[in-house]
């Protein structure tokens, strides 16, 4: 089967309606926004091949993947994607960031440090202190997906900082860019009921 029918979209839609709610609903509460704005109802929500997307993608990718879209917005999962344990899988992205900063912080990293580590570090730092902001922004407009782009980010300037290989001195400074960055990212997966694994 090439293509997901359109009835296959019925499911998913109504899935992504329940994930939407409950997310914006723990998002609200973590930063005491009583908005009545509520999420639209979703636009369809497909699967390449056609199929339940929580069968074929797990829990984990399949509510992710339906966060990170405005709910407006029409969805075409692709399995090849969504369960590949690369960083082009945007799940898989931010759990290894998350990961990878765990491992930093007991001392597993790679040492040494490689030009632009700086620059690399100050984007990390500007989007953590983004996240209590964006999570307000993502209450008041009902709209979820601005969490899961935010830590989208975040995943993406952390694996590019720890690429840089950390400075063999672990400074205070250090440990603490570590310590917030890795609890942003498993604050805003818990929010989204998504694991923040410790390993990978």
């Amino acid at each position: 089967m090439d293509a997901a029918r359109p009835d296959d979209a019925r499911p998913g839609s109504a899935l992504r309606d329940r994930i939407v709610d409950e997310v914006l609903a723990g998002i609200r509460h973590s930063v005491r926004c009583v908005s009545a704005t509520t999420a639209r109802p979703s636009a369809a929500v497909l699967v390449k091949g056609g199929g339940d997307p929580l069968r074929i993608l797990g829990s984990d990718a399949t509510r992710w993947a339906l966060l990170r879209r405005s709910p407006a917005r029409s969805i075409t999962l692709d399995p090849a994607v969504w369960t590949s344990y690369r960083t082009t899988n945007p799940v898989f992205a931010v759990q290894s960031a998350h990961a990878r900063l765990s491992r930093a912080q007991a001392g597993a990293g790679v040492l040494g440090q490689t030009p632009g580590a700086d620059s690399t570090r100050e984007r990390v730092r500007t989007l953590v202190a983004g996240y209590r902001g964006v999570l307000a922004d993502a209450a008041r407009s009902a709209a979820p997906h601005r969490l899961a782009l935010h830590l989208d980010e975040l995943a993406d300037a952390t694996h590019r900082w720890l690429d840089t290989r950390l400075p063999a001195v672990r400074t205070p400074e250090l440990t603490r860019d570590l310590g917030r960055t890795r609890h942003v990212l498993r604050h805003g997966l818990g929010l989204a009921g998504v694991t923040a694994p410790e390993y990978l």
